[in-house]
């Protein structure tokens, strides 16, 4: 990959990055605005603990991709980024144009993504 390329890349990578860190900023002030509201009916408290449950989800969501972007940027300052973890084949440009921080190939992700969850 060229330097210019890389840059590029390191450029969304660091964009995506603020726009999550803005985006999580905003879920955990809207979670903390929700869980300290004084809930009145039942039907209030029920809403209430949906919505505060929602935005623990997508925060987790959130903090998940900050933590692959972080995980892009690393392999991108060692060199390896644009390599698939999984098989260490060269990721296509167009998967990394489309998804800055992926470490997969298609073919690795589709394999990961049918194996079944465990926990």
């Amino acid at each position: 990959m060229n330097p210019k390329t890389q840059e590029q890349f390191a450029q969304a990578l660091r964009e995506a990055r603020s726009r999550l860190v803005h985006t999580v900023a905003a879920t955990a002030a809207e979670m903390e605005t929700l869980e300290a509201r004084d809930v009145g009916p039942r039907s209030d408290a029920v809403t209430s603990t949906t919505a505060v449950g929602v935005l623990a989800r997508l925060d987790a969501r959130e903090r998940r991709e900050l933590l692959d972007i972080d995980a892009a940027q690393a392999r991108l300052a060692t060199g390896t980024y644009g390599v698939c973890v999984g098989c260490g084949k060269n990721i296509t440009m167009a998967r990394l144009r489309a998804l800055p921080s992926t470490a997969y190939c298609i073919a690795c992700e589709v394999e990961r993504e049918s194996r079944p969850v465990s926990g």
